[in-house]
């Protein structure tokens, strides 16, 4: 073991049972689950959930807290849609559960459930039909900040519903061989509802005492499992609202964590209150490593008998040491880089470090795919999720083959390294003197740096398997049919297209990729006319006014960064307010003539007139390059295209694509 890893490798007793080391996995939501009865969820579904965190358990993380269950009074759980309203219903899925926790105990992994009440962020709109437990309800009927809607206020004997709900849940768990059960009183649901004076203003016994709510629910789950079992509690250092609104800040909370100090097993930490609080407790790359560690560390200051896990941007191993050996956290939460490289904990221990696929924090594959309604599967790690099909490793081919690989942006590098990973003989052109295609011109912007490690795992990995990398040549087809390949992979990229307006040929319209790559001069007022609805043209726009730059953004999309997912959208418009862009939606652009830009408003038709423009930047659909492959095609006897050459898209449609490909090659 790498000396510099003296604590993270080092045991702890989580109330009677031992962690192997204090790298833990929180509760994420994956699309997938085995919480649910046999009648509502396909065999290969809990097949596919053993795989996921089978794979963790084995790659040497030390604890795994899994699900969630989300109960919801007098209907549905969260959780798809499906009734788990009664004791008989939990039961049904402990043979599913058993298998789950089998999978995690076989790799010496403890595994925690996460139960939770959504309160009045209940989303009734992903209801189904007739099914009343989905709608909002709390403590009191004041307003949910999710929907902007009112709520139903709990009868008394609702409340003990969903604690009956808990604890037939958690029974259920010990019955299964699971370790333990969480309560989620993060996010503004239930949980946390009841111990907050905005969403509790009850005069009976759950107002009276706003922490009965929890000292019930920990003594009824208490009695019904034995002391040994670990509850947990998932709580916020900071919820974000000022103690003048209702919120309780770091020091209420602080009274919280006091409060239920050693009547809880752990406290696993996040922050916020609310759905657009994601933004901070999921956050993307542009929330720096660890921000949130400090207010953390200070919470865990008050806590005395209960193990505090520490959570937010904890990428690499050695930021996770140093987390733990300041004091900061008894234990450090992995979970976005658990999706990244579920073999994290055994690389670090054996010392190789720069083998680990790092997460980037870009949500695309995660969070963001789920919460629009697909199942997670991770940009950087195309096999997360995928596991029950593939294996958590990549198998070796039956026959060696040599494969010429054709551009060396994101799909073209991970097509490269997945066919040497097969034991096949790869060779990869690249026509620039340097890999990454266009992510390496994107991490050139604020915000999306990180992206730099895409490419740079993936060089790391072409050198360990001895590709053959041949940089600065633009393959021709006689160059790759020299090489007499089996297999031949195009990946070549996609260009700009300038919009179709009059005056694209003018010296000032320039493309986002002319600015980043510093080819063509920008004047100090911008015009940047954006149809992506991504991270594309709004990162220009934020480079060039971090360069003093004047900037409006035009977008024929209600508004800018349309399309970018729940977490990214609170982030931009703050930053877009802090750097004073100016933004108007629902406008195509007719044209340029000299500095005098028009606009179109496509439900008046009325024109708008932008004058004194010195530049025109376009962040439009870029056209693919697939003239290689037409030619090879008819050439070549197996032959594939992929990533933008394909179909112009994001990195992540890239890289799966890549792996989909190349693993059958």
């Amino acid at each position: 073991m790498a000396q510099e890893f003296k604590y993270l490798f080092t045991p702890i007793t989580i109330r009677h049972k031992v962690a192997k080391n204090r790298i833990a996995i929180t509760s994420h939501a994956v699309g997938f689950s085995v919480f649910s009865t046999p009648r509502n969820i396909a065999p290969s579904t809990i097949d596919r959930c053993i795989g996921y965190y089978g794979a963790r358990a084995a790659g040497g993380f030390g604890l795994q807290i899994v699900g969630t269950m989300a109960f919801a009074y007098g209907g549905a759980t969260q959780a798809g849609g499906w009734p788990i309203v009664t004791e008989e219903d939990i039961r049904e899925m402990i043979p599913g559960m058993r298998r789950l926790a089998e999978a995690c105990h076989e790799h010496d992994c403890l595994v925690v459930a996460q139960a939770f009440h959504m309160g009045k962020e209940t989303i009734g709109g992903l209801a189904p039909s007739g099914a009343i437990g989905w709608t909002q309800q709390g403590f009191s009927p004041t307003l949910t900040f999710s929907t902007f809607s009112g709520a139903h206020e709990m009868a008394s004997e609702e409340i003990e519903t969903v604690i009956d709900q808990f604890v037939w849940f958690a029974k259920g768990l010990k019955e299964a061989g699971f370790d333990g059960i969480e309560m989620h009183g993060g996010h503004g649901y239930m949980l946390q509802e009841s111990w907050t004076p905005m969403d509790n203003q009850r005069t009976d016994k759950w107002g009276q005492d706003r922490m009965a709510f929890g000292d019930e629910l920990i003594n009824r789950i208490r009695a019904a499992v034995g002391n040994e079992f670990i509850i947990g509690m998932r709580m916020p250092w900071d919820d974000f609202v000022p103690v003048e609104q209702g919120g309780l800040g770091p020091e209420g909370l602080k009274a919280v964590a006091r409060h239920y100090d050693g009547k809880v097993d752990y406290y696993s930490l996040t922050e916020g209150k609310f759905f657009a609080h994601y933004t901070y407790s999921i956050p993307p790359m542009w929330v720096p490593l660890g921000a949130w560690i400090p207010g953390q560390a200070e919470l865990k200051r008050v806590v005395e008998k209960t193990v505090v896990i520490g959570t937010c941007r904890i990428k690499d191993p050695v930021q996770a040491e140093n987390i733990l050996a300041d004091g900061s956290a008894d234990m450090v939460a992995m979970t976005r880089a658990s999706l990244a490289d579920p073999d994290l904990p055994n690389k670090a221990r054996e010392g190789r470090l720069d083998e680990i696929r790092p997460c980037i924090a870009c949500n695309q594959g995660c969070i963001d795919r789920v919460v629009g309604g697909n199942d997670s599967r991770c940009l950087q790690n195309p096999l997360q999720g995928q596991e029950y099909r593939y294996g958590t490793r990549i198998k070796p081919a039956e026959k060696r083959k040599k494969v010429v690989v054709v551009g060396g942006g994101p799909a073209g590098l991970e097509a490269a390294r997945v066919a040497a990973e097969r034991g096949h003989q790869v060779v990869l052109f690249e026509k620039e003197t340097e890999l990454g295609g266009q992510v390496t011109v994107l991490a050139k912007v604020p915000a999306r740096e990180e992206f730099a490690d895409v490419v740079r795992w993936r060089n790391n990995e072409l050198k360990r398997l001895n590709v053959t990398v041949k940089l600065g040549l633009e393959a021709t087809p006689e160059m790759v049919l020299a090489e007499e390949p089996d297999t031949v992979i195009v990946a070549t990229g996609s260009v700009p297209t300038p919009p179709a307006a009059m005056g694209m040929d003018q010296d000032n319209v320039i493309s986002v990729h002319d600015v980043l790559l510093g080819t063509k001069p920008v004047g100090q007022r911008v015009l940047l006319f954006d149809t992506d609805g991504w991270h594309k043209g709004v990162s220009v726009a934020e480079f060039l006014a971090d360069k003093g730059k004047q900037v409006e953004i035009a977008t024929q999309l209600p508004t800018p960064g349309m399309f970018l997912g729940l977490t990214h959208q609170l982030g931009l418009h703050m930053r877009l307010q802090q750097r004073k862009i100016a933004y108007s939606g629902m406008r195509m652009l007719a044209g340029i003539q000299g500095n005098t830009v028009t606009l179109l408003n496509p439900i008046t038709m009325e024109t708008e007139i932008r004058e004194g423009v010195d530049t025109l930047v376009y962040s439009t659909a870029n056209k693919a390059c697939d003239e290689l492959y037409k030619t090879l095609k008819d050439k070549v006897k197996e032959i594939h295209i992929i990533g933008d050459a394909f179909c112009p898209r994001l990195t992540y449609d890239a890289l799966v694509q890549a792996l989909d490909v190349a693993i059958l090659v």
